[in-house]
């Protein structure tokens, strides 16, 4: 695969991890996805890496070849020995992130018809699928469709990774249960609002708008700035606002 396709794949896991988790993307994080997405590659001058660390790249491609070493499992373990002094200084996150780049990478080239040397030192080459015409060929039109098609992914699961997977979810059930959630996790001194369609409770007046989050009263209810006042949003019985 090429360097773009690498770099689109690398990302997309790194975001679908991130959503599956519930924790948001960070930019030291996204480095390292990007980092480790290149990383395979170092063994061969002619990559995008290997032009920026030629005095590597050429003895590694002389010493064992393109595909080898890098792109194997061997590879991918003393690289994440070799990262692990970033743990200290930047936390666990980036290490994690190079190492989901790194794979991505393995993943990615084992799906090309010249697949990968995953088990090196032994001398067999990993592909998948086991047919070779269902495999992809760098550079080809398979691979621009599947560079687009990780493109689109990443544009729609990045907003998802970002805000998080439940509060996603609580914003398109628009409940009462998913609002008070989410106020207790970011709402406490932050400017807060929510969207209310409902009525208030003895009146029967029909409540639509946007209004601002006074406080918690509970972990089931939020009192809210009201033109006539303040009143009670929630789940349980002294709710105001149904």
């Amino acid at each position: 695969m090429t360097a773009p396709t690498h770099l689109s794949c690398g990302t997309l896991a790194y975001l679908a991890g991130c959503a599956f988790v519930d924790r948001q993307p960070q930019l030291p994080e996204l480095a390292m996805v990007g980092l480790g997405s290149l990383l395979p590659d170092v063994d061969s001058p002619r990559s995008l890496l290997g032009k920026l660390l030629f005095f590597l790249s050429d003895r590694i491609e002389r010493r064992f070849g393109h595909r080898t070493i890098t792109h194997s499992f061997v590879g991918m373990v003393l690289v994440a020995l070799l990262a692990l002094p970033v743990v200290p200084r930047m936390g666990v996150g980036p290490w994690a992130a190079l190492l989901i780049g790194y794979f991505a990478h393995l993943l990615g080239d084992i799906c090309t018809k010249q697949g990968i040397q995953c088990y090196w030192p032994m001398a067999v080459w990993g592909v998948f699928p086991m047919k070779e015409p269902y495999r992809l060929a760098t550079g080809s039109r398979m691979e621009a469709a599947v560079l687009l098609l990780s493109l689109l992914a990443n544009l729609a699961i990045a907003p998802v990774a970002t805000a998080g997977t439940s509060r996603t979810m609580h914003y398109l059930n628009r409940s009462a249960y998913g609002a008070i959630d989410d106020y207790y996790e970011l709402g406490p001194g932050r400017r807060t609002f929510v969207h209310l369609e409902g009525v208030l409770a003895g009146s029967e007046r029909r409540i639509t708008g946007r209004f601002q989050v006074i406080g918690g009263l509970s972990q089931a209810s939020l009192l809210v700035q009201m033109d006539s006042g303040l009143a009670v949003v929630g789940v349980d019985g002294d709710s105001q606002v149904k």
